[in-house]
C-alpha cells in the first residue's frame, strides 16, 4: 500500500481498507492501491485502486455494497476510486487517435 501522505488510520479504518483490498485482490490479483485523504472531505479516506481492465467500474461493482455498509452502518468514511493504469489510458488514446486519422471521413451530399 502506498500512501501519498502520512495518514493516521484508526484500527477500524485500517481494517476496512484491508477488507476491501482483499475482496478486490480475489478478483484482480494485480490490483495496486493507494490510500489518501479525500481532498474535499479531510476526514474521509479513499482507496485508489488501479486495475488494468477495460472498465474500472467493474471493481466498484464488487465492493459497492460493502462500502455503503461501512459508510452507513459502521460510520466509516471510506470510498473506493477505481482507475486504469496511466499507460493503458495513453495507449488507448493513441490507438483511438490513430484510428480516427486512418479512417476516411464519411461525407454525404445530396447535391448532384
Amino acid at each position: 500500500m502506498s500512501m501519498r501522505q502520512s495518514l493516521r488510520l484508526t484500527p477500524r479504518l485500517a481494517n476496512a481498507i484491508e477488507e476491501l483490498k482483499t475482496i478486490i485482490k480475489e478478483h484482480y490479483p494485480d490490483a495496486q492501491f493507494e490510500v489518501e485523504r479525500m481532498p474535499d472531505e479531510p476526514k474521509a479516506i479513499q482507496l485508489v485502486t488501479t486495475v488494468d481492465i477495460e472498465d474500472p467500474f467493474d471493481v466498484l461493482d464488487l465492493v459497492i455494497d460493502r462500502v455503503v455498509d461501512l459508510q452507513v452502518e459502521e460510520r466509516i468514511p471510506i470510498h473506493v476510486l477505481p482507475m486504469r493504469p496511466l499507460e493503458r489510458v495513453i495507449a488507448d488514446f493513441k490507438r483511438a487517435k490513430a484510428h480516427a486519422y486512418s479512417s476516411p471521413e464519411k461525407t454525404t451530399s445530396n447535391i448532384p
